[in-house]
């Protein structure tokens, strides 16, 4: 059954694009399901750092959500090398920018839009 969930996982783009509903999903909502397809299958040690690089490369800031860029953060990081480091190092300058502190706290602030609510669970809590 694992095997048939990485397998899953593996294919999540196009079994996205199965899905008939998909078509009003934004491609925020698309990428960051993809972004976490290739952070799953890193916890099952797999290397998907090639895959992680094509969505950041093709995609950036501007299409990928906070969280998309953390769990992009993880795949990264399964093959260290210099084009992945400095990569690594660019999103992760991009989320200290982008992160809101108080004495006590820190927290990040996004949204999806209202497409996103019926795929992920999300806060637009202040």
């Amino acid at each position: 059954m694992l095997n048939n969930a990485l397998k899953y996982l593996q294919n999540i783009k196009s079994e996205i694009d199965q899905l008939s509903h998909s078509k009003y999903w934004s491609e925020i909502t698309r990428f960051s399901l993809m972004s976490y397809a290739l952070y799953v299958r890193t916890k099952y040690l797999q290397n998907v750092a090639n895959e992680a690089s094509q969505l950041f490369e093709q995609n950036g800031f501007d299409k990928l959500s906070l969280e998309a860029l953390g769990w992009l953060l993880v795949a990264l990081s399964t093959e260290r090398n210099n084009d992945n480091d400095r990569m690594i190092e660019k999103i992760y300058k991009h989320l200290k920018g982008k992160v809101n502190e108080t004495s006590e706290t820190a927290h990040f602030i996004s949204s999806y839009g209202d497409d996103g609510q019926s795929v992920m669970l999300h806060s637009n809590q202040l």
